[in-house]
């Protein structure tokens, strides 16, 4: 375990470095005209603007550890034992929660209104980007996993694999899944992870270098999601989260409207569980985006 959280660290970090490097080059070639001064302040305010974007893409996975942490207190207090239908939808809503929990932390620590969220009433173009996403990740999860099962890799099982194999009821399982994934799991990542990660980057890099570094952060709060594989099984799933990851950061810098990656990002996760449920099968739960 020791060795897969160093080497996926060394390989996200590596990562961070380079992208910073050229978000600065980028920022730079952009705004050439500025003065003296301002440019030899530039290298700290790209840092600081990683460093913000890294501490509230992580915040989010800590309020969603407080939430769960409260919710399973109050849940047991009511309703006595645990059950798996019980703890996967606290852990759900506390997804939800934890994300939203983050969101509002960065907007109350950068002084800005509710105005900063971008949602709005899709237009038809927002429902082309998303359309175009929806079968852009999909296909680019089809790929991945032919190409790996042609070369022999496999990936991290993800933890609500264990959960569906526990429950006296998967079917039912399932279905809070799906809904979850549309209403609630879909809608607070995409609200923390671009319209707050992705969307501070903007003033500091360029949008297609905040798209990637988003997609960094994205995949590294994922670690823990498959934490129990091996260490290539680990980098291989979270390649793969960072892949897709990419398309919804596309979607959303297309739209600057937080509602269609949402959509995009509920269906495809509640499309993989409505999946694995009639095939019976956990093959295709190594990138699910929880």
């Amino acid at each position: 375990m020791e060795s897969s959280v160093a080497l996926s660290g060394s390989l996200l970090a590596a990562t961070l470095l380079s992208l910073v490097v050229l978000g600065a080059e980028s920022t730079r070639t952009r705004r050439g005209s500025d003065g003296d001064e301002d440019r030899g302040r530039r290298p700290w305010r790209t840092a600081e603007a990683v460093a913000v974007a890294v501490a509230f893409g992580f915040a989010g996975l800590v309020a969603i550890l407080v939430w769960n942490a409260l919710l399973v207190s109050v849940v047991r207090g009511v309703a006595g034992a645990d059950s798996t239908l019980r703890r996967t939808v606290v852990l759900q809503v506390s997804n939800g929660l934890g994300t939203v929990t983050g969101a509002v932390l960065y907007l109350q620590y950068a002084e800005r209104g509710w105005e900063y969220v971008d949602l709005r009433r899709p237009t038809r173009l927002d429902a082309g980007y998303g359309f175009a996403g929806l079968v852009v990740i999909g296909g680019t999860f089809v790929a991945v996993n032919a190409a790996m099962r042609v070369f022999g890799i496999e990936g991290a099982a993800h933890g609500t694999s264990d959960l569906l194999a526990e429950t006296a009821n998967p079917a039912l399982l399932t279905g809070v899944f799906v809904v979850t994934s549309v209403l609630v799991i879909g809608p607070g990542e995409e609200l923390l992870y671009r319209n707050v990660v992705q969307k501070s980057l903007y003033d500091e890099f360029s949008r297609p270098v905040s798209v990637v570094l988003a997609s960094v952060v994205f995949a590294a709060v994922h670690f823990s999601a498959y934490a129990d594989g091996t260490p290539l099984q680990v980098l291989t799933s979270l390649t793969v989260v960072f892949a897709l990851s990419l398309t919804l950061g596309a979607v959303y810098e297309r739209t600057d409207n937080v509602l269609v990656p949402a959509v995009v990002h509920g269906l495809f996760n509640a499309s993989q569980f409505a999946l694995i449920a009639a095939s019976e099968t956990d093959v295709l739960a190594v990138a699910l985006l929880p």
